[in-house]
């Protein structure tokens, strides 16, 4: 009982992204990836993309936190 009480006060405080947030991570993320200032370069073969798919994961994560699992 306390479990669904406290998840229900912690969905009251987050509140999801507005679309145009959710625009502005996406063309961040590309304009990162397209980039040729890394934090990591990518003339380094496997070093160089990992700074890059961690900009897609997040990307991902974030505007894939505010969808809601099918039943």
């Amino acid at each position: 009982m306390d479990q669904d009480k406290n998840q229900h006060e912690l969905s009251d405080v987050q509140e999801p992204l507005s679309p145009l947030a959710k625009l502005a991570i996406v063309i961040g993320c590309m304009i990162y990836i397209c980039s040729p200032i890394d934090l990591l370069p990518d003339l380094i073969p496997v070093v160089g993309r990992i700074d890059d798919l961690g900009a897609l994961a997040f990307m991902f994560s974030t505007l894939l936190s505010g969808t809601k699992k099918p039943e």
